[in-house]
């Protein structure tokens, strides 16, 4: 049984339960089928009054308990949210040109399918929700929310039944990719599209393409959820029945910037302001190219996995720590960024739902917000310990999200670069829950690949469970500072770093091997003579420093005479000293200089170099001392990987 109530409610969100409370007596409880367990289920009922009370304890410390959100009026302008206002002006300073916050899904629709019911599905669903007919004008300069009455969407066909096989998927993506970069005009709307392909009769793709400004990733589930209930309704010839919604997102603006004010955003500030006072102003990792004065937002995607051992493995360490694992592999991702940017204060950004509130949960909106992890990776905390670390500020954080991240960047005013985004340039996305494919009678629904070619950030690793339990991801990076290869690169490390971490927890962070294949190919040897490959030690790092200021200097050249007295074997003496050598691995470490950090490594084949001088018929014995003294105080150049 799990001991304490944070380990509980971190074994939960392993398993993708959500759980809050309702008033003084409820809780209110949501899990994926099959994790409900009759063992969980008792131990749950069990403790509800301790976690009523320590859920309870979250909002007092934190802020009041936020009080219920009502319908607002319509009979004036509606406010934006915080987080539509920073994508707005956004969108001005762009000049409404920019694809970057453009939010598209494609799916593969195989079976009988009846397209009129599915115009209508899309139809009913953008009705369903105003967020999806909401368009963003200005009177005075000054944004408000426009709602228009009910609507029809259209659904066009394009029609690629004459393509052969072997020509289809070109285009496929050519068309997909065409429609996730399409613009929207947020004064005009609307900014809901849809397009259907239709590859043959028992075979289409439907493409849905809407605006960040108007929606969030929880929201494209939403809106996928209705649309299908609608459709397999409608193609039955039924009526279809959801449930009505409680609020709009509308009503949510309105009031979380009510909300949002006096004690509750002094509280919220104060927790922040403290949290990320004299944070770095940019995460500094080696480009493949110099960072352009003015950021672009052209990005790529790769797709990553990380195998159900691995993954199982990172689930373990994660139950046994008490920590989530997106804490596990948030630590990970904060140290594979400090050993590249060669910094030990990270900041992460990390979206995240903010559906606490019980009448957001159905609803389409922009609700999503960002939380800024930090991280201290100074003095070379072993991994178990930085776990511990993150595990403390990713819970402040959430006891904390309620402040948006747009308010954030307006009270802090971090100095303002137009090459990158402010407070953080990495990031890291989490879906706990395997992603969940709508299932209706007749069709085979599965999602598409989209290529957006766009990026928000330098770098961010989205992150979700499949149902195999393996972790999936993409790394959305910014072209114009990294290649493919690099990003490839930098997942296999990451790959290694974690597979290392939940071998040995206790491991430190800086002694973890990362760039074993860089470092062979530098030096031109294989890749199997390196083992135990780290980095220097305190005291090494001294006289590496040393060496740096005054490479000429000798001081630390250590060696010995020994006078044998008698005549020798000069093949079998070699042959001895190398002997001794192989047993020796202090006698086979090697040093190198690697983007500009010092190495050290076990070199399995390390040659032995002999000097032979032969001083028979010199009866000198001082210049024989000379000699002597020359070998031990030789010159060392670590540059030369010596």
């Amino acid at each position: 049984m799990v001991k304490t109530i944070d380990d509980l409610l971190a074994h939960l969100l392993n398993l993708g339960i959500e759980i809050r409370a309702e008033g003084n007596d409820r809780l209110h409880i949501r899990a994926p089928g099959g994790t409900m367990t009759p063992a969980l289920r008792s131990e749950l009922a069990e403790r509800k009054a301790e976690i009523l009370s320590f859920l309870h304890k979250i909002h007092t410390d934190s802020h009041s308990a936020p009080p219920a959100i009502y319908p607002a009026p319509r009979d004036g302008e509606i406010p934006l949210s915080f987080a539509q206002q920073r994508l707005w002006f956004f969108d001005q300073q762009q000049g409404g040109k920019t694809p970057v916050y453009n939010e598209t899904r494609a799916l593969h629709l195989g079976g009988l399918l009846n397209i009129a019911a599915l115009e209508q599905s899309l139809t009913a669903t953008v009705n369903r929700h105003e967020a999806l007919r909401t368009s963003f004008p200005t009177i005075n300069g000054l944004p408000f929310q426009n709602i228009s009455p009910v609507i029809t969407v259209p659904l066009p066909v394009q029609d690629l039944q004459h393509l052969s096989r072997f020509e289809q998927p070109q285009e496929i993506s050519r068309r997909i990719t065409r429609a996730a970069r399409q613009t929207f005009d947020l004064a005009k709307g609307p900014l809901f599209r849809a397009a259907l392909l239709r590859l043959e009769e028992l075979s289409h793709i439907l493409i849905i393409m809407t605006h960040h400004i108007i929606v969030d990733n929880w929201s494209m589930k939403i809106l996928l959820r209705d649309m299908f209930k609608f459709y397999e309704a409608l193609s039955s010839g039924k009526s279809p029945i959801l449930p009505e919604l409680p609020i709009q997102f509308a009503d949510f603006a309105c009031w979380h910037r009510e909300w949002m004010s006096g004690e509750v955003l002094e509280t919220q500030l104060s927790y922040w302001k403290n949290r990320l006072a004299d944070a770095p102003l940019l995460l500094e990792l080696p480009t493949d190219r110099p960072r352009p004065p003015v950021q672009t937002y052209r990005g790529e995607t790769e797709y990553v996995k990380i195998d159900s051992e691995l993954t199982g493995k990172l689930r373990a360490l994660s139950e046994e720590s008490g920590t989530t694992m997106f804490m596990t592999v948030l630590t990970g991702f904060a140290v594979l960024l400090s050993r590249y940017s060669r910094q030990e204060d990270i900041l992460i950004g990390s979206p995240i739902a903010n559906r606490h509130y019980s009448e957001a949960t159905s609803v389409v909106g922009m609700f999503v917000n960002n939380l800024v992890l930090r991280t201290d990776l100074s003095g070379n905390p072993a991994f178990r310990e930085l776990l511990e670390q993150v595990r403390k500020v990713t819970w402040e954080a959430y006891h904390h999200q309620d402040l948006p991240f747009e308010k954030l960047v307006e009270i802090l005013q971090p100095e303002r670069n137009p090459s990158y985004t402010p407070l953080m340039q990495a990031g890291l996305a989490w879906q706990e829950m395997p992603v969940e494919k709508p299932e209706v009678p007749g069709l085979m629904i599965n999602p598409l690949k989209v290529e957006h070619h766009t990026a928000k950030f330098d770098l961010i690793l989205y992150m979700w469970t499949e149902a195999d339990h393996e972790l999936s991801g993409m790394v959305e990076y910014n072209s114009d500072l990294f290649d493919a290869l690099t990003i490839r690169r930098m997942w296999q490390h990451f790959e290694q770093l974690l597979t290392i971490m939940v071998a040995n927890p206790n491991q430190r962070i800086r002694m973890i091997p990362l760039f074993k294949e860089e470092i062979a190919a530098s030096l031109d040897i294989p890749l199997s003579r390196i083992e135990r490959l780290s980095p220097l030690t305190p005291t090494q790092r001294d006289l590496y420093l040393d060496y740096m200021i005054n490479p000429d200097s000798t001081v630390y050249s250590l060696g010995l005479s020994i006078d044998l007295g008698t005549d020798i074997d000069r093949y079998l003496w070699e042959k001895a000293v190398s002997l001794a050598v192989e047993q020796e691995d202090i006698a086979k470490t090697r040093f190198c200089l690697y983007k500009d950090e010092a190495f050290q490594f076990i070199d399995k084949a390390s040659p032995v170099f002999f000097e032979f001088i032969d001083l028979t018929h010199s009866e000198d014995s001082q210049g024989i001392d000379n000699i002597i003294a020359e070998r031990i105080k030789i010159k060392y150049d670590f540059n030369a990987q010596q």
